[in-house]
């Protein structure tokens, strides 16, 4: 399992900790680029690319350069186990990728 104690730099190109896992993880960290407003926007998307979670986020800068995630849908319902997609856009720059989901 990735976690934030074994990374060490200040870019990175993927979701930590990594699986998520609602019983021992509080937020997923999600890479993105910086921006000089400090938001960034966050789509979750199912793989067949139904929307799960959409919303301009805060970047977390303080080791990484991330926004934060709880897991939860647009309704504040958990997400369910599986794979989904990450797309973030901030400074008119994209990311995007996988990440693994456990209840």
């Amino acid at each position: 399992q990735l976690s934030s104690q074994n990374l060490n730099r200040g870019s990175i190109d993927f979701v930590f900790p990594q699986p998520f896992n609602f019983a021992k993880d509080e937020w997923m960290n999600i890479p993105t680029h910086p921006d000089l407003t400090n938001r960034a926007l966050l789509n979750i998307y199912t793989p067949d690319m139904n929307l799960v979670y959409s919303s301009e986020k805060s970047i977390t800068t303080n080791d990484f350069i991330t926004v934060k995630w709880d897991g939860r849908n647009n309704f504040g319902d958990k997400v369910a186990s599986g794979i989904y997609i990450y797309v973030t856009k901030a400074n008119g720059k994209i990311k995007k990728g996988k990440f693994v989901v456990f209840n």
